[in-house]
């Protein structure tokens, strides 16, 4: 990292992450095959100041939105905040949240390594190789929940 607060930073953007962050690849038409890492929040504010944080370390956002899914029994709002897709940009998240990380490490690893594999082969939106279709099931499995 930078600095002595900017791996403060790091480590309590990897704590928020590990709890309340989202690491998959995307399937759907418009963005098919595509890194995603989102993170949902009940606090505004919270999301707010990581947006802020990150563009100031050089990771791209989009916009702070309001989910339209609630668990059931919440009736607060949630909101949610959601890192460009590019793959070197996900791969420069990644890189900040990597040596703090403790729950999502592996969910980490295996999108880091997703990214590297499109860059790599510049296929972005294409159907991927063998070893791309085993990161996205491996990511797929760790992202399940079990009851």
């Amino acid at each position: 990292m930078y600095d002595e607060k900017d791996n403060l930073l790091a480590a309590y953007l990897a704590g928020l992450y590990d709890g309340e962050g989202y690491f998959g690849i995307r399937t759907s038409r418009t963005q098919r095959n595509s890194a995603r890492i989102c993170i949902t929040n009940t606090h505004l504010g919270i999301l707010l100041f990581v947006k802020e944080e990150l563009s100031r370390l050089g990771v791209s956002c989009g916009s702070v939105l309001e989910s339209h899914r609630t668990e059931p029994g919440n009736r607060q709002r949630q909101y949610y905040l959601e890192i460009n897709v590019a793959p070197k940009n996900i791969k420069r998240f990644c890189g900040i949240l990597y040596p703090y990380a403790v729950i999502k490490h592996e969910h980490i690893m295996v999108l880091s390594r997703f990214c590297e594999t499109r860059m790599l082969e510049g296929q972005f939106g294409n159907d991927y190789g063998d070893e791309q279709g085993m990161l996205y099931l491996r990511l797929k499995q760790l992202n399940h929940r079990g009851k």
